[in-house]
């Protein structure tokens, strides 16, 4: 009996122990109902949650606070890549500005023809002399046309509108190595420029190169007047001596009018193999190789138009027998393309400050430029002096800009070499947009221009008959490839989009 009494004790002992652990104090013993589930006693070595406190209020099951606060991340925590955005693309609104050229002078002489002149022969020796009868000379006329159309000596054509077009794909998560192409496409630049004088036409004189008398002195006379007026003429050394005076000239009222359209256009692409080579903090540090194309083509349109007529207050000499109402007409183009093809290294960085960043890139491109161009120029000449048909009306090759020898094709291959600086100041408006701002710089070397391939030459044309020698000065107009350097600059508005 005393032993079943201890057993029991020692059973109540047990339990109740057990209970406590469990952190309840069992008010009374009762059997568990007959089919009801019975919680599995503890795992040996789980961990088991303290008793509370006695007097401590426990939360109701569910309640805010049964979980921890959520930590505070930064903002780059957000923004960071998470490694699933391989794909990457995006367009800029460019608003950039191409450095022109200084105008050209328009320099053109407008061969005429030759024009018929009487020129006079007076001897003068002690001993009088019969007068030789007047001479027929033929000289060519030119008419030469310099236009200034004051503001700026350069071609501006502005602002004009273009786009940037960027393609990417990162080759692993962490954005190490991937590839880039961009295309930029530029709308066409237009600069138009003009002078007249049509309505206050300007009094010129044809200079002809040729005198209307000629004085021959004969020797044997040391003092002798050649002219009524008095002059004299002095002999030292008695030899005979030719003195000519009065150069003919012809008079004439010109209106003029010349015109100048200037245009240009760029377009380019590139593909490049990007990689990150350095990464601190927010701050990624990359570099680039690759190949860039760049096509350049600028235009220049001149025309031109003078019209001679002989004034009515001025008495022409008789020797004038050149029409009394010519009209002249130049149209030319010159047409430059500049097609470059070169080797490209870069680098380029981007520093985030939360959701905002700020992004740079420099690349420099080295190739060879394949220049060329094509001339073409005409002259139309109207006579309207049904009285006087010499010089005959006619159509010639040449005008303002471009020479008769030089029309057609031309070519010929320079090395070339553009750099580019990039800015952007962006914001990253969610994890796959973001918005950028910025400033683009670039240099186009060693480009050929349409204005500045245009050059004169001179040609000097003697005239000789018997002792008497006559000489004009005709300038032509040229082509010669020129080089010259293009700044472009201007701003970006552009978005990103990664996926």
């Amino acid at each position: 009996m005393k032993l079943r009494k201890a057993g029991a004790l020692a059973v109540l002992i047990s339990g109740g122990g057990w209970l406590t652990a469990q952190g309840q104090i069992p008010t009374a013993l009762t059997p568990p109902v007959l089919g009801s589930a019975v919680s599995p006693p503890p795992v040996l070595g789980s961990a088991v949650p303290p008793p509370p406190f006695l007097g401590s209020a426990v939360p109701p099951p569910g309640s805010a606070g049964n979980f921890p606060n959520a930590p505070s991340l930064p903002g780059e925590a957000f923004w960071a890549n998470n490694g699933n955005n391989h794909y990457y693309g995006g367009a800029d609104y460019l608003v950039w500005k191409i450095r022109g050229y200084d105008l050209p002078d328009t320099i053109t002489s407008v061969p005429i023809g030759l024009v018929q002149v009487t020129q006079q022969v007076r001897v003068i020796s002690p001993t009088p002399t019969p007068v030789p009868p007047p001479r027929t000379v033929f000289v060519p006329i030119s008419v030469v046309t310099k236009a200034s159309f004051g503001g700026p000596s350069s071609t501006d054509p502005g602002f004009v509108n273009g786009t940037r077009l960027t393609l990417g794909y990162w080759c692993d998560d962490n954005h190490g190595i991937g590839i880039e192409s961009q295309t930029i496409i530029m709308a066409r630049g237009i600069d138009n420029r003009s002078v007249s004088n049509a309505a206050s036409p300007s009094s010129v004189l044809l200079n002809t190169g040729v005198n209307d008398q000629i004085f021959v002195i004969c020797a044997g006379s040391d003092r002798v007047n050649p002219a009524a007026g008095g002059s004299t003429i002095v002999i030292t050394d008695g030899t005979p001596t030719m003195v000519s005076n009065n150069p003919v000239t012809i008079p004439r009222n010109a209106a003029s009018t010349v015109s100048l359209t200037s245009s240009n256009s760029l377009f380019g692409t590139e593909l490049n193999v990007r990689s990150t080579t350095l990464k601190i903090g927010a701050a990624d540090f990359g570099t680039l190789v690759g190949f860039r194309y760049v096509a350049f083509t600028d235009r220049l349109t001149a025309s031109s138009n003078v019209t001679l007529t002989q004034p009515t207050d001025v008495t022409p000499p008789a020797s004038d027998t050149l029409s009394r109402n010519l009209t002249f007409s130049t149209v030319d183009q010159v047409r430059v393309w500049n097609n470059f093809v070169g080797a490209q290294i870069g680098f380029d960085s981007e520093v985030h400050f939360g959701s905002m960043f700020l992004a740079g890139r420099l690349k420099l491109a080295v190739g060879p430029n394949f220049q060329s161009a094509n001339t073409s120029g005409s002259a139309v000449l109207i006579n309207n002096d049904s009285e006087r048909p010499l010089p005959a009306s006619r159509v010639t090759t040449g005008g303002l800009l471009v020479g008769p020898t030089d029309q057609g094709d031309h070519d010929r291959t320079r090395y070339s070499f553009i750099p580019e600086l990039n800015l952007k100041l962006g914001c990253q408006i969610a994890p796959w947009a973001r918005v950028t701002v910025g400033y683009d710089g670039l240099y186009l070397g060693h480009m050929a221009r349409s204005g500045l391939s245009s050059t004169t030459n001179t040609l000097t044309v003697s005239t000789a008959s018997g002792s008497s020698n006559s000489s004009s000065t005709i300038v032509t107009p040229a082509f010669r490839f020129a080089d010259h350097d293009a700044w472009v600059q201007g701003l970006s508005f552009g978005f990103e989009l990664m996926f």
